[in-house]
């Protein structure tokens, strides 16, 4: 953080840059889910966004860390975005 001529802290530039690369990975995620055909979607999102004792028998690994980047709704992945960019 910086102090500017306010008196107020402002974000480095250097901590802007993994915000939005966060916040890109979770829009596109997020769109990707919700714009899929519902008949579909909800297994194609258990096999691959969340983590289950199936998914790692089946060795998708990858779950561990794809599960981290759904949101059930938008409210939920505004609110985290907030958060994230808080944080920095």
């Amino acid at each position: 953080f910086q102090l500017t001529t306010g008196g107020e802290y402002q974000s480095s530039p250097r901590f802007f840059m993994p915000f939005l690369i966060l916040f890109g990975i979770n829009v596109f995620i997020f769109l990707l889910i919700n714009l899929q055909d519902p008949r579909y979607s909800k297994r194609w999102v258990y096999d691959h966004f969340t983590v289950s004792l199936e998914n790692l028998y089946k060795h998708r690994y990858y779950t561990l860390i794809t599960s981290s980047f759904t949101h059930q709704s938008l409210l939920h992945l505004g609110l985290n975005m907030v958060i994230i960019n808080e944080r920095n």
